[in-house]
């Protein structure tokens, strides 16, 4: 059996060209598949030369197509439309085996939307992939139409990407991607995690955890990006955080931090400057919180970055565009920061993302979208904010940066 997966990617200078994501489906992907080969191809859609029907026909040249028993893809936000295009050209440079779509374009939604976008494909995997691998080789024998793969994983039963190469770690890559847990304790209405997990929580052990930490330290790494949706989650990252602190190494680490009481014992762990947190306020607006069901008091959230600004370095990411946000609870947000701090603010447009909840309420906000250069979809009007306010938002994050 040969499979070969293929990503749309957005490769950035100094990162591995293969995704965390990614890597961690082939790793397990090779561990399962004991007579064949799976390999894995990285399209940069950020090349100046990126075109998809050259990318395939590529592809084609480099492999034998026909010999494929499975192309799987990973769609992502920014890759469905190049996904689509590429399944038209599949059948004609030959490829007759099956085609499996995976990712989160997949996950958020249900049965009748997947056969409407992708109406040839037979097969999808919702949720987890990285042990799905079996059960898609006993759909296809059994010929059943679609698959459904949700649960599956304890992370501890996952190998490491990096470890076997699955992830190549070369002289020029700099800055990696690793998780210490998957899932979220908190349902925000934008975010698709809550998706995939239903607010569960599954850790890596810490054994695991701090031995992918040393081998990428040993390796030359500079950076580590901790892509936990919540380092402060759990039960483990009190250990991990301690151990980071510990490291002699000049590595340096990012997490995902949720604004928390009774986090001193945390803070006081990350005091020596190796761990930069990424703060997600979103907004400081009480009713535009109500409306993406984050529950936070906007004045504790502002006490809580003065704590936050006697500890550790951090930057604060928000969002517009956001239900019931206006141009100037927008501008209140990032007047109110910045009374407290200088560290960096990131501002990112809004994306409605296939089975979040704001997804499914387009038409309760009246929300608007449009797609950019990269094929990325953007909230850019709803019933609380115009086209125009909207520019001025996006120049406003520009400025920011």
């Amino acid at each position: 059996m040969n499979v070969l997966l293929i990503s749309f990617d957005l490769q950035k200078a100094g990162h591995p060209e293969c995704n965390l994501a990614m890597g961690t489906l082939v790793s397990s992907w090779r561990k399962t598949l004991r007579k064949g080969s799976v390999t894995h191809k990285s399209i940069n859609i950020l090349s100046s030369s990126f075109n998809v029907a050259e990318a395939i026909k590529k592809l084609e040249i480099e492999m034998d197509i026909k010999s494929l028993n499975i192309i799987a893809f990973q769609v992502a936000i920014w890759s469905e439309q190049y996904v689509i295009e590429a399944l038209k050209i599949l059948p004609v440079i030959g490829f007759t085996g099956e085609v499996v779509l995976g990712g989160y374009q997949i996950t958020g939604r249900d049965t009748k939307d997947l056969k409407h976008i992708f109406p040839d494909i037979r097969y999808f995997v919702q949720g987890y992939g990285e042990l799905s691998l079996e059960k898609i080789f006993d759909e296809i024998k059994l010929g059943n139409k679609a698959i459904k793969v949700i649960e599956n994983t304890h992370l501890t039963n996952l190998p490491s990407p990096y470890y076997d190469g699955s992830i190549p770690l070369n002289s020029s890559v700099k800055t990696v991607n690793m998780e210490t847990k998957r899932g979220c304790p908190y349902s925000c209405s934008y975010c698709a995690h809550d998706t995939v997990h239903k607010r569960s929580i599954i850790e890596k052990s810490v054994s695991d955890a701090l031995s992918e930490i040393d081998f990428l330290v040993h390796s030359g790494i500079t950076k580590i990006n901790i892509i936990d949706p919540v380092f402060n989650s759990g039960s483990n990252y009190l250990k991990i955080a301690d151990n980071i602190a510990k490291t002699q190494s000049p590595t340096l680490f990012s997490i995902q931090y949720r604004l928390q009481k009774k986090m001193k014992a945390f803070l006081k762990l990350c005091q020596k400057g190796k761990i930069c947190f990424e703060v997600g306020i979103q907004s400081l607006d009480p009713k535009v919180l109500h409306n993406i069901n984050r529950f936070d008091d906007p004045y504790t959230n502002i006490e809580l970055l003065q704590e936050l600004e006697d500890h550790v370095p951090f930057e604060i990411s928000i969002i517009y565009g956001l239900p019931g946000q206006t141009l100037q609870s927008f501008e209140d947000t990032i007047a109110r920061i910045q009374s407290v701090t200088r560290n960096p603010i990131r501002a990112f447009p809004l994306m409605l993302l296939p089975g979040t909840r704001l997804y499914l309420e387009k038409e309760k906000w009246q929300f608007k979208e449009e797609v950019d250069e990269y094929g990325i979809t953007y909230v850019i009007e709803s019933n609380s904010m115009t086209t125009s306010d909207w520019m001025k938002m996006d120049l406003i994050s520009k400025e920011l940066s």
